[in-house]
Formats: C-alpha cells, structure tokens, sequence
C-alpha cells in the first residue's frame, strides 16, 4: 500500500468528526489456495495483505442495526462491512457484504471480486443494550473464498 494511500486515508479518517480514530495497520495472511477458504479477522482501518497473491483488503466501514443484547426487537436486524479490495493491475473496488436477511429485502451479504468470494462470518461485539460499542474494539470476521 502506498503511503500516499496511507495519508489520505488518515486525512479522511480524520475529517469525518469521530472522537476515535482507528490506527492503521497492516497483517499479513496466508495464501488462499484455489478451491479453498480462510477465515480472517480485521478491525477498522487495518489492511490484510495475501502478497504473493497481490491482494489487499481493507475494513473501511460498517454498520451495526442488529438487535442489542438483552432487549427484544422485531427483527434481528443486521450488520454490514465494507471493504476496499486492491488487486494487483486491476482498479481498487468497495464491495459491502453482511450478515444473513431474508432475500427479499435484498440486503448485502456476499460479495465476489475476481476468483475471490467474500462472507462476512460475524461482526464483534454485538451491539448492547448498554450504548454504542467502541469503534476500535469492533472485529469483522471475514471468510474469502478462493473459487
């Protein structure tokens, strides 16, 4: 990722009034081997790189309508992530994917880019009856599919 990137990134991040804002990182993961999948976790702002694939993906944002824990709601409501995907020599995308909704309200849950497939698995921590949850501690779990 270049670091031109990286300070716009920041800039953004930083105009958009949050009293907290995420540090940017990088993890690296294993190669998703064709036929094959991996669970990863990220946390907002953080970037996984799968190098040796040139793959990059980055949390940029998500939403959380989910019911809160301890109180009864009349759906369950759901949790989205958006993802900047960055592909060596092909145009950097957003894609959105979220939890399981009934299909006709035709809401985001998978998302494919190239031979690649997307899934969010979970977004923790759950939202509670309590308050909003801490952006920094929020952890999208994300499966990518190597079809």
């Amino acid at each position: 990722m270049s670091h031109l990137f990286r300070l716009l990134l920041c800039a953004a991040l930083l105009g958009c009034g949050s009293t907290q804002l995420a540090s940017v990182s990088t993890a690296h993961a294993a190669d998703v081997a064709s036929g094959s999948s991996q669970t990863v976790t990220l946390q907002i702002a953080q970037t996984l790189a799968l190098e040796s694939q040139g793959l990059s993906i980055q949390l940029v944002e998500f939403k959380d309508s989910r019911c809160p824990t301890g109180t009864q709601c009349v759906w369950a409501g759901q949790a989205t992530a958006s993802l900047l995907i960055t592909r060596a020599g092909i145009a950097t995308q957003t894609i959105v994917i979220g939890t399981p909704a009934p299909p006709a309200m035709q809401l985001p849950y998978q998302a494919t880019v190239g031979k690649y497939q997307f899934t969010l698995v979970s977004l923790e921590p759950r939202p509670t009856a309590k308050g909003e949850v801490p952006v920094a501690s929020v952890r999208a779990n994300i499966r990518i599919e190597n079809q």
